[in-house]
């Protein structure tokens, strides 16, 4: 009995919180995550037509580049699955309001992060700013490798759990997934073949994770949470571009 009690006094230490699904160690990501780095292409070389067209690219979006882009690519730089799902549920969509989403995504990014940290150290591609120097990001400049876009593929994975709660925004939340990786060209912080890049590997990966129980699990507590705020704070309904599709 003296162990048992100890065991427990143990698990209270290591979880005081409890084991709620959304709290729990389960798994969402699946154990050959890295294959989906190992699928990705390699980025384009500077003097092939696509590198090329690369840093083009960024130099005509830099000529064009105004004080309504830079407030998007600044607002884009901050980016968690609450400001997407804010842009599209409305600004009731907060981690405070939803608790329970709020560690689902954060277990899930501590899972999934690591890969992404993966694909950028194989590949090591500079940021475009110090590939030329006439690019001049308009955010502070990161010291991170460029390829693939971790915004990109980020937002893309968040775009694929949400998708598979509210099937219904899916195209809401593609439309953001957009939003993220024209930011991020806007900004002079990625190349456009970067947020591609992110964007392939992050539905890749996205969509895996969907596919496994455990995360389903947790999704149909994300939709039921959601589902009850806005039920009891019937104030909030439409409040979003969208509002919560029952589909």
């Amino acid at each position: 009995m003296k162990c048992l009690w100890i065991v427990m006094g143990l698990l209270l230490a290591l979880n005081p919180g409890g084991w709620s699904r959304a709290q729990s160690p389960e798994s969402f990501v699946p154990a050959y995550g890295k294959a989906w780095v190992n699928a990705l292409p390699a980025p384009p070389s500077d003097d092939s037509p696509a590198g090329l067209a690369d840093l083009e690219t960024l130099l005509q979006v830099q000529a064009d580049r105004t004080p309504a882009q830079v407030a998007r690519a600044q607002r884009v730089e901050k980016h968690t699955p609450f400001l997407m799902g804010s842009a599209v549920f409305g600004k009731w969509f907060t981690s405070e309001n939803l608790p329970m989403t709020a560690g689902f995504f954060k277990n899930a990014g501590g899972q999934f992060h690591p890969l992404l940290v993966r694909a950028k150290e194989k590949w090591l591609r500079p940021r475009p700013y110090f590939r030329d120097a006439r690019v001049h990001p308009c955010l502070v400049a990161p010291n991170g490798t460029s390829y693939p876009s971790g915004h990109s593929a980020t937002a893309a994975i968040w775009a694929e759990l949400f998708s598979a709660a509210f099937p219904g925004q899916k195209d809401a939340f593609a439309a953001q997934v957009r939003e993220t990786m024209w930011s991020r060209v806007l900004a002079g912080v990625h190349f456009p073949s970067d947020t591609q890049a992110g964007k392939i590997l992050g539905a890749s990966i996205g969509r895996e994770m969907v596919g496994l129980p455990a995360t389903q699990r947790a999704l149909a507590e994300v939709r039921r949470e959601i589902e009850t705020y806005q039920r009891t704070h019937p104030a909030n309904e439409m409040a979003g571009p969208a509002g919560i599709s029952k589909s």
